[in-house]
């Protein structure tokens, strides 16, 4: 499998909107309820022409399999990770991929960055597995997600 991830563009507003409204990828969301599409238009648009935020798709034999997106800070030191995969590929390692493949990326085109954080619903045990695979630390909690961070040297 060949495994590629390039910058979001506006012709991946569709595919965005079906994998963003598919219940397997809600029902890990921090709000499950269905998107509307003129929401999801509006955030879309919003993320796409942001200068501080990076949204890559993950490609696997020129199929799109998956999205990561880094919400830059400010000082562009930290960046919060959003990420999901096709429920097509679930199971196939690719979080763990769309993860490293995002850093690293991220890092090139953001050279300052220092810290990487996301968080995660406690019911999410893939996710969870994925961020403790990738020595990410568990820095807080509470009755229903968990913050995970990374600091690199």
């Amino acid at each position: 499998m060949k495994k590629v991830l390039r910058n979001m563009n506006a012709s991946d507003m569709e595919l965005m909107y079906g994998w963003r409204n598919h219940p397997d990828i809600r029902s890990n969301s921090f709000n499950s309820k269905k998107l509307l599409l003129d929401n999801h238009r509006e955030w879309f648009d919003k993320t796409l022409n942001s200068n501080s935020i990076f949204t890559y798709i993950l490609e696997v034999d020129q199929k799109p399999a998956g999205v990561i997106r880094f919400s830059n800070d400010a000082n562009y030191l930290a960046a919060k990770i959003s990420y999901l995969i096709d429920p097509v590929y679930h199971g196939k390692g690719l979080g763990t991929e769309i993860l490293n493949l995002g850093i690293k990326k991220n890092k090139i085109e953001n050279s300052g960055l220092k810290k990487f954080y996301g968080y995660v619903l406690k019911k999410n045990y893939a996710s969870i597995r994925i961020f403790e695979k990738l020595n990410f630390t568990k820095i807080s909690e509470n009755e229903s997600e968990l913050k995970f961070e990374k600091t690199l040297q």
